[in-house]
């Protein structure tokens, strides 16, 4: 008898304890959260350094800065369109321009860690820019043509295509990739641009976006929302979960088994290593970019204008009178059941 006693008024305790316990694990569900922009113009390319520092450009030579809080509106030199940003640190970057109206010879501009500064550069219609340091960069855009930065100018490098080149990502000096319109791939070997072959169902399609993980490991997305990846020796197609008629605009890889890429109507997808799925949007607006700084956060931007952030959700705790409520419910119940065995083993 005593040993059921106890044995009850432990499951009491344990009940309690349960009780208390719900109302301090907390859910940690990912979310997108719009973002509130100091400035009304369409920002079309983002490059986040840290939780604490970020920037996007666009229309009109538009320019803003994350520092943590909020988005603020930063002076620009140009009132040409910024189509791309890449940041090497809190006190070196690089936007290019893509002009529609006449080729400039200021298409690039740098912070210096205080202002934006147009600098000398190749003419030409820009799309991307990726600098591996402070002492070289590389950018691509309308008929084949790159550029790249040496730390004092930039200047033209032969490639064997003239397709429009849509984006490029460096790996190292001797290890890069850039891909475009009509399924164009190339590849930087550290002494010159190669075509490489692209799988047939982005014939006649563009790719709009290259992100590498390694030397043997990268994505690129583009129209219908297809998807290939780089193995380390040729590019091959991966299963995609969006239909056809959905295209995809910016992909980034965090690492193997964690990628995000973003498209048409607020299409975003996730990777988890073995599949790619789709995801809550935000929005149903077409998202141009993303640029993820960890697996818990990132940014989009949006064709809407917005700017989007994921985040862990706030913290949901059960308030104090719940938990004591349930805590003298548990109690009761217990107490009931007790009661009920004792009734029956008298009978």
């Amino acid at each position: 008898m005593r040993t059921s006693v106890y044995l009850l008024a432990v499951l009491s305790v344990f009940v309690v304890f349960l009780c208390l316990v719900s109302g301090i694990v907390i859910a940690q569900d990912l979310s997108w959260k719009k973002i509130p922009i100091s400035d009304d113009a369409t920002f079309v390319a983002l490059d986040m350094i840290n939780s604490n520092d970020g920037w996007a450009v666009g229309r009109d030579g538009s320019i803003i800065h994350w520092d943590g809080k909020s988005w603020t509106k930063v002076a620009s030199p140009t009132s040409a369109k910024l189509v791309a940003v890449d940041m090497i640190s809190s006190n070196e970057g690089y936007a290019i321009a893509s002009e529609t109206t006449r080729m400039l010879n200021e298409s690039i501009i740098q912070w210096n860690g205080t202002s934006w500064n147009n600098i000398t550069s190749v003419p030409g219609y820009f799309s991307s820019v990726d600098m591996i340091s402070s002492t070289e960069g590389w950018a691509v855009g309308t008929a084949g043509k790159i550029i790249r930065w040496n730390g004092t100018s930039w200047s033209r490098v032969e490639t064997p295509i003239n397709n429009p080149l849509k984006s490029v990502d460096m790996i190292s000096s001797t290890d890069g990739w850039a891909v475009g319109s009509r399924g164009a791939i190339l590849h930087w070997n550290g002494t010159s641009w190669n075509t490489v072959e692209a799988p047939k169902i982005f014939t006649y399609r563009t790719i709009w976006s290259v992100d590498m993980v390694s030397s043997t490991d990268g994505w690129a997305v583009g129209d219908g929302g297809r998807i290939i990846r780089w193995n380390g020796s040729s590019w091959e197609n991966v299963t995609s979960p969006i239909p056809a008629n959905i295209h995809l605009f910016s992909v980034d890889m965090i690492n193997s088994t964690d990628g995000w890429a973003v498209g048409s109507d607020g299409c975003v997808i996730h990777w988890d290593g073995t599949r790619w799925t789709n995801t809550t949007s935000p929005t149903a607006s077409w998202l141009k970019a993303i640029d993820m700084i960890s697996s818990t956060e990132g940014w989009i931007l949006g064709n809407d204008g917005n700017i989007y952030c994921l985040q862990e959700q706030e913290p949901q705790i059960i308030p104090t009178e719940y938990l004591i409520i349930l805590g003298i419910s548990s109690v009761v119940i217990v107490a009931v059941l007790y009661f009920l065995w004792r009734k029956r083993n008298k009978v």
